[in-house]
């Protein structure tokens, strides 16, 4: 799984957590200790922070009140960020939902894939030629 990938999977479980909890969760994972903001991809760079240091030998103590982070390696099937896409979230779907990161926030947004359309087009256009 690549950095951003990671990072799409960490907002919309993020987004989830503050839809049911009506609240904004930024800050209440356990990988949010090791964040920084400012950063691209801040979610993703902090998880593989806590993967780091769960591997060391001197355990960082992550305070109780802190909220453990989504199934990551039973999505993925890792938890090590690679340069390598991941092919868990390709689907043959027509429509998908999506989070949009704007100047006002983040929104929650429907999708639909125009290419079946263009492909059965061209498939029957196709046809009639012959």
């Amino acid at each position: 799984m690549t950095e951003e990938q990671l990072q799409q999977y960490l907002d919309i479980e993020k987004w989830k957590d503050s839809e049911q909890n009506h609240a904004d969760m930024c800050g209440r994972y356990r990988r949010c200790r090791y964040c920084r903001r400012s950063e691209e991809h801040p979610c993703a760079k902090a998880f593989s922070r806590l993967v780091i240091r769960r591997t060391q030998p001197v355990p960082d103590i992550i305070p109780e009140w802190l909220l453990p982070d989504p199934p990551v390696e039973q999505v993925f099937g890792t938890e090590i960020v690679s340069e390598e896409r991941s092919r868990c979230f390709e689907t043959e779907e027509v429509s998908c939902r999506v989070l949009r990161h704007g100047k006002g926030g983040i929104r929650l947004l429907s999708l639909t894939r125009k290419i079946s359309e263009i492909q059965n087009t061209a498939d029957n256009s196709a046809e009639d030629a012959v």
